[in-house]
């Protein structure tokens, strides 16, 4: 708890919009459940009644209340911080998420071709404007997209720096300060070197590779069979019988029943992303939302990585437990490890697939490891890696 004393002039803390802004951006870096939000919330308009101007506070307070529902309260945030700076990509693609809410998909391109002349490189706003363009039914689609799968905010990150220049003003106000000061430098200077050491480890390895001495940096690596893999992804269209949906649905059901998570997920995601009627698929989300956490000890089935680049929104959320190398490995300070892993080497140069796998905090993991990984896949990159939440991963020691 942060203890800010009371000026004995009516001049208000200068501390107190600056902590009440970081208390904010804190919650939103670290993530939250969508209940905690309205925390969030209050802490940016507590701040932005003392600074009404800032538009980070503003945009991000809008952030907030898309992901409470509050469609027309970010609308008015938004606009605010439009009105007054337009070359806001952000914004201007929180405002085509809004008037999707509001199934106007003609004004949701509309803001969306704007955002991407003001952000021409930004690849999630052309991957928006792709999906809003070849939607059929907006209230489906709406209902199906999560806030966080097309609206994203730039969270401003908080440097060493900062954090240790921002300690003092928050220890002056405890009486026991100079008992806890000497403790306060050696938790810093621990602190420090528990920050640094993810960094640390990805100097060695880039220090390495660059005298000869590491392996792993790996940029040339080919899929096998690729070529063909895209064409057919590109042709592939489910079209099903009312005969075809009921049996697959029932089939969704007994694995279920049966314990048998990836292949019920399978057949949920082939549903949804067939020809069959709304009416089904809101009874498929609910089936959807019966399907267990995967379980690392009792998957009843994995599937072959190339399936997985062919047809890649049929496996979205199963799970896999994938061996190969870990290549391009990047420790994002503690709160990420993001590795390529090399599945299957045909030969020097091919392989039969590469899963980018992202992982929450720091994993002990080097460059040329063999690795097995397990995850749950949630989509595929421009260059055809699979992308994996990864949940464990295991070194193989031969």
């Amino acid at each position: 708890m942060v203890i800010v004393k009371k000026s004995k002039s009516s001049k208000k803390s200068p501390l107190k919009g600056e902590i009440l802004l970081r208390q904010a951006i804190k919650k939103l870096r670290e993530g939250q459940a969508s209940s905690r939000y309205k925390e969030t919330e209050d802490l940016l308009f507590a701040y932005l009644e003392e600074k009404p101007d800032d538009l980070l506070a503003r945009k991000l307070a809008g952030f907030c209340q898309i992901q409470r529902g509050r469609f027309e309260d970010a609308k008015e945030s938004f606009q605010r911080v439009n009105s007054i700076n337009r070359n806001d990509s952000e914004v201007m693609n929180a405002l085509a998420y809004i008037a999707l809410e509001g199934s106007d998909v003609d004004q949701a391109i509309n803001c969306l071709l704007d955002a991407i002349y003001t952000d021409q490189n930004n690849q999630k706003l052309k991957s928006n404007l792709e999906k809003l363009r070849n939607i059929k039914d907006p209230k489906v689609f709406f209902s199906l997209t999560k806030p966080s799968d097309f609206v994203f905010v730039n969270i401003p990150k908080e440097s060493l720096w900062d954090k240790l220049r921002h300690f003092p003003s928050e220890l002056v106000t405890l009486p026991q300060m100079r008992f806890f000061f000497v403790l306060f430098i050696l938790a810093a200077i621990g602190f420090a070197a528990y920050l640094s050491y993810p960094t640390l480890v990805n100097w060695w390895q880039d220090h390495s590779f660059k005298r000869g001495l590491g392996r792993g940096r790996v940029k040339h690596v080919a899929i096998q069979d690729i070529e063909k893999l895209v064409s057919e992804r590109a042709h592939y269209n489910i079209r099903l019988s009312e005969e075809e949906v009921k049996r697959k649905f029932d089939m969704a059901k007994s694995f279920l029943e049966e314990k048998k998570r990836n292949r019920a997920l399978i057949l949920i995601n082939e549903l949804l992303n067939s020809n069959a009627s709304d009416y089904i698929k809101e009874r498929i989300l609910i089936l959807q939302g019966f399907v267990p956490e995967a379980n690392s000890e009792n998957l009843d089935f994995v599937p072959p990585v190339q399936d997985v680049i062919k047809i890649p929104f049929l496996y979205k959320g199963v799970a896999v437990y994938w061996s190969g190398t870990a290549v391009n490995l990047e420790h994002k300070e503690r709160k990420e490890t993001v590795f390529d892993l090399l599945i299957n080497f045909v030969d020097q140069a091919l392989v039969e697939g590469i899963a980018e796998t992202h992982y929450t905090g720091f994993q002990n993991v080097f460059n040329g490891d063999k690795v097995v990984v397990f995850g749950e896949i949630i989509g595929i990159t421009e260059d055809n890696k699979i992308i994996v939440k990864g949940k464990a991963v295991q070194k193989i020691y031969k």
